[in-house]
């Protein structure tokens, strides 16, 4: 009989997709997704056997409550809570910052559970009063704190951030609870051939962006203004943003009206996008910080894009301080890091730059080929069931 492994996803993140897709692809796993966000049906039966989804937001605003409690007399809530309840998982792998994640790790105390720890809210803010600002994005204490609290109820952590970058939250939470650090890495179903690409000096560069945009973000470095210094270079900037929000569209594309070398585009589905963005000269991973935010946030940082970018063949441009990220671009020879200041003189960095070869792209594909490591998640799975299995068992006594 297969092992049930349920996936708890706020959203369907493209790293988790990949681990269940190669899960259901050794055929000896029954893989299952758990929502509150419609997924794209199409794109997530690839990776999962049963998809439960129900509409609802669990946020504890005066106005939500009403609709919370109302949808709870819905029949597909009914319905919804029925199928969770047939479930009987060998793990339960749960994942996000919400209300939501502590919900279903009390749902499924009686199994192994797994948090999936995406991004070290932790990490993030130097002081709390800074976080409690209206301009810096007044959710991610709350993601920190449920994060913390889930971390110390699961059984195992799973940790995207790459290895030692949890060295500080342990210590600070005093977390004896096994970790596995898993990277986002690449699906071979979604790597490209390998274009070849001269950059010479007479040739017009274009670089693309696909991934999270924002107009003023306290701590952050303006998304516009890093465009600006770019194609004040006569460097083309082709721009696939990850949101749907209209207000913040409309102001990229008011800088496209008056700026002949900034192209934005709608966005992509994750598994198209590789297709579209393959052809062009130099991907980027922009996102640069002032002295507010915590270096421990960027240091550790690991982005599932630049395993995106890999997959599609793009040499990549990254921000220096994402310590982590930059030294898998570095040491394999895939792209350069910069510092802010190198964003006016990017040009020059471009054409001093030796160009990745054939050869470097197919060793780091491999390296970092989901397939080439997945039997660890596996092996972690089955560490984390017996563990999970003993404590429910001595609750019972």
């Amino acid at each position: 009989m297969n092992k049930q492994i349920i996936f708890f996803e706020p959203k369907l993140a493209g790293s988790t997709f990949k681990m269940a897709r190669a899960l259901k692809l050794k055929n000896n796993y029954e893989t299952i997704l758990i929502t509150f966000t419609k997924p794209n049906k199409q794109v997530a039966e690839l990776a999962f056997d049963k998809i439960l989804y129900l509409d609802i937001k669990l946020i504890p605003t005066p106005k939500n409550l009403f609709n919370i409690f109302r949808k709870f007399t819905k029949k597909d809530t009914y319905n919804f809570i029925n199928s969770v309840k047939k479930l009987n998982p060998y793990i339960v792998q749960i994942r996000g910052g919400s209300l939501e994640v502590i919900l279903f790790l009390l749902i499924f105390k009686r199994y192994p559970r797994i948090y999936y720890l995406q991004d070290i809210w932790q990490y993030y803010y130097k002081k709390i009063i800074f976080s409690l600002r209206k301009d810096t994005g007044i959710l991610q204490p709350l993601n920190a704190l449920i994060s913390s609290i889930a971390c110390k109820m699961v059984d195992g952590i799973l940790n995207r951030s790459g290895e030692n970058s949890l060295d500080h939250l342990k210590n600070e939470l005093k977390l004896k609870t096994p970790i596995l650090d898993f990277l986002p890495y690449c699906l071979d179903e979604w790597v490209l051939p390998i274009r070849k690409r001269a950059i010479k000096k007479s040739k017009e560069i274009h670089l693309v962006y696909a991934g999270t945009i924002w107009n003023k973000w306290k701590g952050h470095a303006s998304f516009p203004d890093m465009i600006k210094r770019i194609t004040n270079q006569n460097l083309h900037f082709h721009l696939y943003p990850s949101t749907k929000n209209e207000k913040l569209i409309d102001i990229f594309k008011n800088i496209e009206k008056k700026d002949n070398f900034f192209h934005l585009y709608n966005r992509v589905d994750e598994d198209k996008i590789n297709e579209i963005i393959k052809n062009y000269d130099y991907a980027l991973h922009l996102d640069f910080y002032d002295g507010t935010i915590n270096s421990l946030w960027y240091a550790t940082g690991m982005s599932a894009k630049i395993f995106g970018y890999i997959e599609a063949g793009l040499p990549i441009i990254i921000n220096k301080q994402f310590k982590n990220m930059c030294n898998i671009i570095e040491e394999n020879n895939i792209g350069f890091g910069i510092n802010y200041k190198d964003l006016d003189n990017l040009n020059e960095k471009i054409y001093s730059h030796k160009h990745p070869s054939k050869m470097d792209f197919i060793k780091v594909r491999k390296k970092y080929g989901i397939d080439r490591n997945i039997i660890k998640l596996e092996r972690f799975y089955d560490k984390i069931h017996e563990v999970g299995i003993k404590r429910v068992n001595k609750n019972k006594i």
